[in-house]
């Protein structure tokens, strides 16, 4: 008797509470793109789900997604694509040749023509297309295509210019970024340290807690410079004048070596933690590098030994706090010194001597707006001598000059004598001074 108010009570409950239990969930209508409330008469279906939770794995199919190519069949096989070297393209059969590489890159998706390959690359957003199989195959276009659109494919490809950060990473970029992670490494070890030590350390700041908190006259930190004013006046040399006054601030050593070997495995793990000093020269002994102004502009002045940057290529950047370069460029002493893609702008030395190099660098004071939003101030200058050598990829001396300092650096100002010459006194180390001249070059 007990059993049939129960089994009454129960379906009571089923059909005026049904939220309490749950019900199997039909997906009738799924290929549609909706669920169906409705259960389908055929249960079939419902025997491959016994518990009656589950959803069918064909709801989340990409049926109508960009990136899904709808033949396979039609698929564009990146890896088998070449160009022919031959006779440079025209503007026109150039274009064409982007368009039709990006076209069948896309497949079948639908896009929006345009007549630029430019505009219908950037249009349809097929940059999210691109491989790095499919980088290395639409760089084969270069064989035929001019300098200056190579340049534009370079800056597209890169996500625009002064963002080589966005772009694939070069091999000085890799070990950039090798060393950056380590000084993070390094900060984290120093953190886990100082919380050890956080019972000692209380102690002490309570005992010293009153002299810590006592006001200082000591001048704030900034993170800026300033160049020279040209017009003024100052002490121990001509400012603007052929003999520049240049202080220690802004001088740095080249002394941290880099060595990679050749090979196919990626070049962090080719780096030669201790190379042998048979690799370096006795050119690189003493070499340094600091920063001058010319009319108000920046050079990068290198010194070392006689004739030290014979057959060198030398590349220079003007970095923020987080190392994203602001602006790059690179001399090659001889011709294709600096290999066939260096980083940065290619420029010329304005001035050359027996055992200096001066060359210009946009070194921006203040405030710089950049490309992908928010704003930098050039925190330190970062330098690196490469000189070919057989059996390896890079043999490379880097140095950086740190303009983060108490109060503002000033940058010294040069001009040129009547025999466009400027003298130079350059204090390379705290015991030692080198003294030497450099010669105006034409243009």
């Amino acid at each position: 008797m007990i059993g049939v108010p129960a089994l009454a009570l129960y379906w009571a409950i089923w059909h005026m509470c049904p939220g309490i239990w749950p019900r199997r969930l039909y997906h009738q209508g799924i290929d549609s793109g909706h669920l169906s409330p409705n259960p389908s008469p055929d249960t079939s279906s419902d025997d491959s789900s016994a518990s009656g939770d589950e959803v069918s794995s064909s709801v989340f199919a990409d049926r109508q997604g960009f990136f899904r190519a709808r033949d396979s069949a039609a698929r564009f096989d990146v890896t088998n694509f070449s160009i022919e070297a031959g006779p440079t393209w025209t503007a026109s059969e150039s274009n064409g040749a982007a368009k039709q590489f990006y076209a069948r890159l896309a497949g079948q998706r639908d896009t929006v023509d345009h007549a630029d390959a430019f505009d219908y690359v950037i249009a349809n957003e097929l940059l999210l297309l691109l491989s790095d199989d499919g980088q290395r195959a639409f760089e084969q276009h270069y064989r035929r295509m001019d300098d200056d659109l190579i340049r534009r494919w370079q800056d597209l490809l890169e996500g625009g210019k002064a963002s080589d950060a966005f772009g694939p990473l070069s091999l000085q970029e890799q070990l950039d970024e090798r060393q950056f992670a380590d000084g993070l490494r390094q900060q984290r070890k120093s953190r886990a340290i100082s919380i050890a030590l956080l019972s000692v350390l209380v102690l002490g700041v309570l005992a010293g807690g009153v002299v810590l908190l006592r006001p200082t006259d000591s001048a704030p930190v900034t993170d800026t410079f300033s160049f020279e004013d040209p017009t003024a006046a100052s002490s121990g040399g001509a400012i603007g004048s052929s003999r520049p006054t240049i202080s220690g601030a802004v001088v740095a050593p080249i002394d941290l070596p880099v060595v990679v070997e050749q090979g196919d495995a990626p070049a962090v793990e080719r780096v030669v933690a201790e190379p042998a000093q048979r690799l370096f020269d006795d050119q690189f002994d003493d070499l340094v590098f600091f920063l001058l102004a010319e009319e108000g502009e920046g050079r990068i002045a290198v010194l070392g030994g006689a004739d030290w940057f014979a057959g060198r290529c030398i590349v220079a950047s003007a970095v923020a706090f987080n190392l994203r370069p602001l602006s790059t460029t690179h001399v090659a002493t001889t011709e294709g010194a600096c290999g066939e893609n260096p980083v940065g702008t290619s420029v010329e030395p304005t001035c050359t001597g027996p055992d200096v190099l001066i060359f210009p660098l946009d070194v921006p004071a203040g405030v710089v707006g950049l490309d992908e939003g928010g704003e930098a101030t050039v925190d330190s200058i970062r330098l690196r001598v490469l000189a070919p050598v057989d059996g390896y990829e890079q043999v490379s001396l880097r140095g950086t000059l740190d303009l983060t300092v108490e109060g503002a650096a000033v940058i010294p100002a040069f001009g040129w004598s009547s025999n466009d010459t400027v003298e130079l006194d350059v204090p390379v180390s705290a015991q030692r001074n080198q003294e030497t001249t450099c010669q105006r070059l034409d243009g």
